[in-house]
């Protein structure tokens, strides 16, 4: 087998003796979970029986690793929520969204609340029934939602206006004639900002027969990458097939191979934006990549339901999205049939091919467009348009699931977002600048998200049926690690 790069070894500072406590309490999940979750567990610790609790956080404490280590925790050892706030604006200039949560050590007799409602349970995600456990994930959605690829060196990258991209772009991959040797490099925020294009040599998994077919981008990867990946100490002089990507993701290349075309999403982003991409583009580690062509299936993740269930399974920072393809898609219950729904079909067609005529008239990225598209103070008609394909679109994903009886209006609501300082002293910060979303009201969103947590504890436990009642196979014969009728093999010393 060839070398691999060694890995990059870690030196990360000493360990303080408060964050050593909080691993050993939040094991294993802490190194994900938000320090709040500390504070929950153990104010809770230090109550008496039947005494109460309130404590004031951000909102990532209802979300991901964070709600599983702390608030789940809280439920698991006897709390019960009386009353929770999940979005609390914070008074006066302080650009904050908190949120709020009561707890009693022990039964509690009287009523409870959510957000000012009255409700007959509170459980660890802040809402109104089903489970406190984390979603589990669901065999249904394996092999579809992959993290792009990482290469890791500059040293890959080519410019369009550099004398190497006009010698290599009309190359094709010796391992896949079908595909071109030079791809355009598609980013997070390449694609949400229409940023400038930047190139990416694919000589992944290639052979070094097969790069030596490549004279000239042998001789300039042996200068730009080589070099670099020595430098850096990924590397040594005796690395072999060091034109390897660092992390390749064979599984996403092999789910692409027979598609014209897949759909994206950046990983950090204020907005989840979907968006079609060609397969001959290579998308890197800051997307998302969905190996699908299908409509419907764009209907469903640019729904307002799967953002409701993206931003609970993973977290927020002052309400941007940070999307991961186990904790968000493969947990996510799709409707049953969704690709022979035409309903779903011709909503997700209609907004996508809109939204894209809306972005090439108004020279704008799908950031640009979100954010006019959430701000109330934008009211043009081709905004409105777009705000009235989503509801429709979201519509149907709710009848999809034959939900038909919620069919919500959306509404604007005050979030905060971090933006770039324009002061050359604090170059490089962000401050909080206050926005809007346009989404449903919260008891709607609540009521979503709970028959989603329902549906997949449904499905996860209909898939481990079904895996329980398949035959189990016998397992195969061990293979001998030598042939036993090659001479010498079996003698001892």
């Amino acid at each position: 087998m060839p070398r691999q790069r060694p890995a990059l070894q870690a030196h990360g500072p000493r360990i303080h003796p408060v964050q050593f406590r909080l691993q050993a309490l939040l094991s294993p999940l802490v190194r994900r979970s938000k320090l709040v979750a500390f504070f929950f567990r153990r104010s809770f610790e230090l109550l008496r029986a039947r005494a109460c609790l309130g404590l004031i956080a951000t909102n990532t404490a209802f979300q991901g690793d964070t709600r599983y280590t702390g608030l789940r925790w809280l439920r698991r050892n006897g709390a019960t929520f009386y009353r929770a706030v999940k979005r609390y604006v914070w008074p006066n200039d302080a650009a904050v969204i908190a949120c709020i949560v009561h707890a009693r050590k022990g039964t509690h007799e009287g009523p409870r609340y959510i957000s000012g409602r009255e409700v007959p349970l509170i459980t660890a995600y802040l809402i109104h029934f089903g489970p406190d456990e984390n979603a589990q994930t669901l065999t249904a959605n394996a092999g579809i939602a992959f993290k792009g690829a990482e290469p890791g060196s500059l040293g890959y990258l080519v410019e369009p206006s550099s004398p190497e991209y006009t010698a290599f772009r009309a190359l094709r991959n010796p391992a896949d004639p079908s595909k071109p040797l030079l791809k355009l490099y598609v980013g997070g925020k390449s694609q949400n900002r229409s940023t400038r294009e930047r190139y990416v040599i694919d000589v992944n998994g290639l052979s070094e027969s097969q790069l030596k077919q490549l004279p000239a981008v042998q001789a300039y990867l042996e200068g730009a990458l080589r070099t670099d990946l020595l430098r850096r100490g990924e590397i040594n002089e005796d690395t072999v097939e060091w034109w390897h990507f660092r992390r390749p993701t064979n599984g996403m290349r092999e789910a692409l191979q027979p598609l014209a075309r897949c759909m994206a999403c950046s990983r950090y982003s204020p907005h989840l934006a979907v968006e079609f991409r060609s397969t001959d583009e290579m998308l890197s580690e800051t997307m998302i990549v969905f190996a699908s062509h299908s409509h419907a299936l764009f209907a469903v993740l640019q729904s307002s339901v799967h953002e409701i269930w993206a931003r609970i399974m993973a977290s927020t920072l002052e309400d941007r999205l940070r999307y991961t393809p186990t904790d968000c898609f493969e947990t996510f219950p799709l409707p049953h049939r969704y690709e022979n729904n035409p309903a779903l079909e011709a909503a997700g067609r209609r907004y996508y091919e809109f939204r894209a005529a809306l972005m090439i008239r108004n020279r704008q990225g799908l950031t640009k467009i979100y954010t006019r598209f959430h701000d109330p103070v934008e009211q043009s008609e081709e905004f409105q348009r777009l705000r009235a394909l989503q509801q429709a679109m979201d519509h149907a994903v709710l009848d999809a699931y034959d939900w038909t009886e919620i069919h919500p209006i959306a509404q604007f609501e005050v979030e905060f977002e971090e933006e770039e300082t324009d002061d050359d002293e604090f170059s490089g910060t962000k401050r909080p600048k206050e926005k809007h979303r346009l989404r449903w009201p919260e008891d709607v969103r609540d009521e979503v998200l709970a028959r989603l947590l329902a549906l997949n504890e449904q499905r996860a436990a209909e898939e481990a049926l079904e895996h329980k009642s398949k035959p189990k196979k016998k397992p195969a014969a061990a293979t001998p690690l030598f042939d036993k009728e090659m001479p010498g093999q079996g003698d001892k010393e």
